[in-house]
């Protein structure tokens, strides 16, 4: 099974010279024995979900030497009630490392987390110029900026692989200079790559997604079969959504407590309630329950209107908590000529 799975899996895009752990910036494709002194050395990021386990499990049966790391990124002891879905994701994880009999490492980046991903994630929000993805942020700065540096100076690690369905290949020229290309996952349905668009190009040469390759349904297939994963893990449902808002709460509810907190005495606030305002003719058209609720290009439920109408703009700032709203999914306040990348 093992070697017909094979020719789907990317090798590391990375090259070491003879000492121990030096490394160079070269594109040549690792092998599992690249250096006569050790495997190449892969840290996997372990979410306790089936993906993730199944690239450690095809990385291990190739013969890499591999590490699990799992991450804690959101401080649970924020939130009120519920289940602590940290030690759901601790249990699955340490679970598959010993299903596969792997080290597990279990790393927190809280601290990091609140600065590089949800403080700019609110301030986005507030501003409302924009429709924040913190998942972007997360991989940017967490996955494949502190994971990647901690995996690689406290482990040893050459590669840090997670479960993304994408893939990574050298460039053409395949110079000591030139980054990757990120390229799309070959399962259209689960593509991961955009997710991954604002990943450093020297963080991807480090980068492997054993996952890239397959599909859903084939990965789903390994995980019950040859991989003989725990039940738990193979029954798990895969994660959707933002992580640190959890399954117990309303997106509108929690991004209002945190946006509330942040702007401390504002005479206004993210669930203080406003007026959606016809960006046609200045009319106010109705009353919202609150900016957070609101994002570019959602619906706005406006009762008693005869026609649907469509959130363009926010004004968040002291005194207003405007909505902007405008009639019609084809209106021309809903398209832009540019974009900031």
């Amino acid at each position: 099974v093992v070697a017909r799975v094979l020719p789907h899996l990317p090798r590391p895009l990375v090259s070491r010279g003879s000492g121990e752990g030096e490394r160079t910036r070269g594109a040549e494709r690792a092998s599992p024995s690249s250096s006569a002194s050790r495997p190449t050395r892969v840290a996997v990021g372990i979410s306790g979900g089936v993906d993730s386990a199944v690239a450690a499990w095809l990385l291990k049966s190739a013969g890499f030497d591999v590490t699990g790391v799992l991450m804690r990124n959101w401080d649970e002891a924020e939130e009120t009630g519920g289940v602590c879905e940290f030690e759901k994701d601790q249990r699955d994880a340490r679970a598959v490392a010993a299903a596969l009999e792997i080290e597990l490492k279990e790393v927190d980046f809280v601290r990091e987390y609140w600065h590089a991903v949800f403080e700019p994630f609110l301030r986005d929000f507030e501003r409302g110029n924009a429709t924040p993805n913190p998942d972007l942020a997360c991989n940017r700065h967490i996955k494949f900026g502190a994971l990647l540096r901690h995996c690689e100076e406290a482990l040893g690690a050459d590669v840090l692989a997670t479960g993304h369905y994408a893939r990574v290949a050298a460039t053409a020229n395949d110079e000591d200079d030139e980054n990757p290309s990120l390229l799309r996952g070959v399962d259209e349905s689960k593509d991961q790559s955009y997710f991954l668009a604002s990943v450093r190009g020297e963080s991807l040469r480090r980068a492997c997604f054993p996952l890239g390759g397959l599909t859903k349904k084939q990965v789903k297939a390994l995980a019950a079969g040859p991989a003989r994963l725990p039940k738990a893990v193979t029954a798990r449902r895969s994660s959707a959504g933002i992580c640190f808002v959890g399954r117990k709460q309303n997106f509108g509810d929690f991004i209002a407590e945190y946006g509330d907190a942040e702007r401390g005495d504002a005479e206004t606030s993210f669930s203080s309630p406003g007026a959606f305002v016809s960006v046609d003719d200045g009319r106010v058209i109705g009353t919202h329950g609150g900016l957070a609720r609101y994002t570019i290009g959602q619906r706005a439920r406006v009762g008693g209107a005869p026609k649907a109408w469509y959130v363009v703009g926010k004004d968040a700032s002291v005194g207003d908590n405007v909505a902007y709203v405008a009639p019609g999914s084809e209106h021309e306040a809903l398209f832009f000529r540019e974009a900031a990348v």
